[in-house]
């Protein structure tokens, strides 16, 4: 499993980009890596075996609707 950490330096860029331009995407990713830090938080502390299908099955539609988001 992948710490949701990583998102930080994306997150970071992306609010550069939503102060800068008011971008509503940019706003709408900021948003989404919020929530899962949230989820990350509820996880962390339990088991990996018990960390890796809820933080994947969270993370699955961010990554696909940020990607088709981002290509546009």
């Amino acid at each position: 499993m992948t710490h949701v950490a990583c998102w930080a330096h994306a997150r970071r860029k992306l609010f550069e980009v939503q102060e800068a331009t008011k971008s509503p995407i940019a706003a709408e990713a900021i948003a989404r890596i919020g929530a899962l830090y949230t989820i990350e938080a509820k996880l962390l502390g339990s088991p990996r075996r018990y960390r890796a299908r809820p933080a994947r099955h969270a993370a699955s539609p961010f990554g696909k609707t940020l990607q088709y988001a981002l290509s546009r």
